[in-house]
């Protein structure tokens, strides 16, 4: 395992155990894995992570709307000429296009992605960070400067893998993915939370959880790594 990887398994437990500290952990999320959004090949993600039972959120609110906006704010410019294309890549359980769980700050730059930090949603240790470039309704987590989790809000129209995206229904999940999902009351949307769960053991500490509507509708979506990918209130 690369010392660089070994560093965020650290960081994501400290997060973890931060978290526990101050609020009771819900149910894990089963152990059932299936195919589908799954783009990791290198070795190196074969982490060993033992998974907190720490499923967050039945208590707390979607991302706040001048989040939102915030991070729509600051896209709206046009891409760089060296930058990826973000617009047009696709959402993982792993990452988004360039942008994957486990990178470094420096790394993402590398790739010639500017990452911009949003104000007001952020802790001693995790900060929200929105891309420059023109990509709408994005927000990556970072934890003591490694990618943990990206963010998809109403008004982007990124999709996964397999075709999910803002708008989409639980019937159109449910076909996109069959019987490869984890159904659990949403108590604030009326909806559900709607968690996939990829079959490559190599993956098995990745998620993309989607949020729904009472008429279930997806509102919002997110990618990343158990468990930090299950925080409704994010960094909060």
């Amino acid at each position: 395992m690369g010392a660089a990887l070994a560093a965020l398994i650290l960081v994501v437990e400290t997060l973890g155990n931060q978290r526990q500290a101050n609020q009771e952990p819900s149910p894990a999320l089963p152990s059932n894995r299936a195919s589908g959004d799954s783009a990791a090949t290198d070795s190196d993600r074969t982490w060993a992570y033992p998974a907190l039972s720490l499923l967050q959120g039945v208590t707390a609110p979607l991302v706040y709307l001048q989040t939102i906006q915030q991070a729509m704010a600051i896209s709206d410019q046009p891409a760089s000429q060296t930058g990826a294309n973000l617009a047009t890549s696709e959402v993982t359980t792993t990452g988004l296009g360039p942008i994957q769980i486990g990178m470094t700050l420096d790394q993402v730059k590398q790739q010639g992605i500017e990452l911009v930090p949003m104000d007001g949603i952020e802790t001693k240790d995790c900060q929200y960070y929105t891309p420059k470039q023109q990509v709408q309704g994005v927000g990556v987590m970072v934890v003591n400067d490694r990618i943990i989790r990206i963010d998809v809000w109403p008004g982007s129209p990124l999709e996964t893998l397999s075709g999910a995206k803002i708008g989409s229904t639980e019937a159109d999940l449910k076909a996109l993915y069959q019987d490869q999902l984890q159904i659990d009351p949403h108590p604030l949307t009326q909806g559900h939370y709607v968690s996939f769960v990829p079959t490559d053991e190599a993956e098995s500490i990745f998620r993309l959880v989607f949020e729904t509507d009472a008429a279930g509708t997806v509102v919002q979506y997110r990618a990343g790594q158990f468990p930090a990918v299950t925080w409704a209130e994010g960094c909060l």
